[in-house]
C-alpha cells in the first residue's frame, strides 16, 4: 500500500441509509419542479478532535502555560461547517447515471441542512455521495441502494450521517464497497450516557474522537482500509469520562460488516492469604490507559481504601510498577479471616503527594474482593481525559460525612444516583470522597452502622462543590 501516514486515518464521515434512495437527471434532463424532493440528514456521529499529535500536544501545553487551566482544543467547535462534494446517481432499471455537485451544512447546534432539493422522476434509484469538510482533508460518504420514487410531489430522503476511517480520498466509485463496523452498544447504553463520545484508532495512528447522537440506531462506521487484519482501538467516554474499550486485531474485507463490542475498563485484585488467613497480599492490575493519563507508572499513585462491616478502614498510597508485561501495585491488608472485603481504589498524579493527595481522583472504582478459593475480582473504572474536549463540563462533589460531634467519619459507603460512588479516607481526605459527576441534580445516600442518609444536590458544572452529611 503506497499511502503517507499523513493520510492514514483521516477522519471521514458516510451518509448511510439502508434501504431506498433516488437521484435525479442531469439539468437538461431534469423534472418540473413539483417533483422536487426535500432532503432531510442528520448525523449519527460527529467528528471532534483528534488526539495524540505532537501539534496538538505542543498546542495544549501552550494554552495551560498562557492561562494557567487546561484548555481543551479542538477543531471548528461551535462552528457552522460546510461540506462539498459530488453525488451519483443511478437508475437501476437503465442504468444511466449522472452526477452532481452537492453541498451540505452543519449549524453551529448540530442541525444538517441539505443546501439543495433533488428532482425526482418515478423509478428505482442507487445514490453514491463523497463529500470533503471545507478548510479540512476529512471526506464523507454515502450511499442508498434501491429507493422506488413514486410521482408524489411531497417525497422526502432521511439520510443518516455515519462517521468512517479511512487510508486515502474516497472514489465515489467505490463508496458501496467499503468495510462496515458497527460498535455493539444498545440504544437504552448509549441513552445512559450524558454525553456519548467514542474515540477510534487504527494500526497505532492518533485517535479520532466523535460525539454520537443519542437518537440514532447504531454507531457505525466506513473503512477505506486494504482488507486483512489492523488493529482497532475504541475509547467510549461520557463527556471527558472514558466508561469503556475495545483494543482488538480485527479482519476487515469489501463488502463485509463487523461487529466490535465495547468492555470495561477494568482494574483487577488478586489475594493471596496467609496461613491463618488474618492477611492477604493484594495485587491490583492496572489498565494501560490509567498509566498513560499521568504518563509513567513512575507518575501514578493508588490509594487503595479497604473495609468490611466491623473492620476498621484500612488505607494505604501504593507504588505502581511495570511487572510481566503489566502494571501492577501490591500491599500487604489485615483481612481478619471474613470471607470478603469492600476496596476503593482512586487513582492520582505522584505530585499531589505533597498536598496530601487532595485534588479528585482522576479514576476510581468500587470493587468487592472474594477472599475464597479464586481470589480474583475486578472493578469497572471511570477515567477523565484532560485531552478530551466535552460540551459540557463536568463538575466536581466533595462529600464530607461527619457525625453527631462534627468529627469526620471514615470507611462510610456512598451512593450517588443509586451507584457505589467509593468510600470516605480515613487518612487522606479523612471523612470525605471527592468524584467526578455530570452537572444537573444528584441523589446522595450514606450507608454506615445501618444508619441510612439521604440528601439531593445540583451540581453546577466547571465548579468544585462542597456537601456535608450528618451520620
Amino acid at each position: 500500500m503506497h499511502k503517507t501516514k499523513k493520510q492514514l486515518l483521516s477522519t471521514l464521515l458516510g451518509l448511510f441509509m439502508v434501504g431506498c434512495g433516488e437521484g435525479s437527471g442531469t439539468v437538461e434532463n431534469s423534472p418540473k419542479d413539483n417533483n422536487l424532493v426535500t432532503v432531510n440528514t442528520e448525523f449519527a456521529a460527529t467528528y471532534l478532535q483528534s488526539l495524540g499529535s505532537d501539534l496538538f500536544q505542543s498546542a495544549l501545553k501552550y494554552s495551560q502555560a498562557a492561562m494557567g487551566e487546561m484548555v481543551k482544543l479542538g477543531d471548528q467547535d461551535g462552528l457552522e461547517r460546510q461540506y462539498h462534494g459530488r453525488l451519483k446517481v443511478t437508475n437501476t432499471q437503465t442504468g444511466e447515471e449522472q452526477r452532481f455537485d452537492w453541498v451540505v451544512t452543519q449549524q453551529a447546534d448540530g442541525k444538517v441542512v441539505s443546501q439543495q432539493t433533488l428532482p425526482i422522476e418515478p423509478g428505482c434509484y442507487d445514490m453514491d455521495l463523497v463529500l470533503t469538510l471545507d478548510g479540512n482533508d476529512q471526506q464523507f460518504v454515502a450511499n442508498i441502494a434501491g429507493k422506488e420514487v413514486s410521482e408524489d410531489s411531497l417525497s422526502e430522503l432521511d439520510f443518516v450521517l455515519y462517521p468512517s476511517l479511512g487510508e486515502t480520498k474516497i472514489n465515489i466509485d467505490d463508496v458501496r464497497s467499503l468495510p462496515v463496523l458497527k460498535i455493539a452498544f444498545s440504544l437504552e447504553e448509549l441513552s445512559a450516557l450524558a454525553e456519548p463520545q467514542l474515540g477510534l484508532s487504527v494500526n497505532g495512528e492518533p485517535e479520532q474522537v466523535f460525539t454520537l447522537n443519542h437518537a440514532t440506531e447504531a454507531a457505525q462506521f466506513r473503512l477505506n482500509l486494504e482488507p486483512g487484519y489492523h488493529r482497532l482501538q475504541l475509547h467510549l467516554y461520557d463527556a471527558d469520562m472514558m466508561v469503556g474499550k475495545a483494543d482488538r486485531r480485527v479482519r476487515f474485507a469489501r463488502d463485509k460488516c463487523t461487529k466490535v463490542a465495547i468492555g470495561g475498563v477494568n482494574a483487577k485484585a488478586n489475594v493471596t492469604l496467609t496461613e491463618l488467613k488474618d492477611q492477604g497480599t493484594f495485587t491490583f492490575t492496572i489498565p494501560d490507559e490509567v498509566v498513560d493519563e499521568v504518563g509513567s507508572a513512575q507518575d501514578l499513585a493508588l490509594i487503595v481504601r479497604l473495609a468490611r462491616e466491623n473492620m476498621p478502614v484500612q488505607e494505604r498510597v501504593l507504588t505502581v510498577r511495570y511487572d510481566g508485561g503489566l502494571y501492577k501495585a501490591r500491599e500487604l491488608f489485615e483481612t481478619q479471616g471474613v470471607d470478603k472485603v469492600d476496596a476503593y481504589l482512586a487513582f492520582h498524579k505522584v505530585s499531589e503527594a505533597s498536598d496530601g493527595f487532595n485534588l479528585t481522583p482522576f479514576a476510581s472504582c468500587n470493587i468487592t474482593i472474594n477472599l475464597g478459593d479464586s481470589h480474583k475480582s475486578e472493578c469497572r473504572l471511570k477515567l477523565k481525559r484532560e485531552q478530551v474536549r466535552t460540551k459540557q463540563s463536568l463538575g466536581a462533589l466533595v462529600l464530607n460525612v461527619l457525625d453527631n460531634e462534627q468529627q469526620p467519619v471514615s470507611g462510610v459507603k456512598v451512593f450517588i444516583d443509586g451507584e457505589l460512588a467509593g468510600m470516605t479516607g480515613n487518612v487522606y481526605s479523612t471523612g470525605s470522597i471527592k468524584t467526578y459527576l455530570v452537572p444537573g441534580e444528584h441523589e446522595i445516600q450514606v450507608v454506615a452502622a445501618g444508619k441510612l442518609v439521604t440528601e439531593s444536590i445540583m451540581l453546577k458544572p466547571k465548579a468544585e462543590q462542597s456537601k456535608t452529611l450528618y451520620m
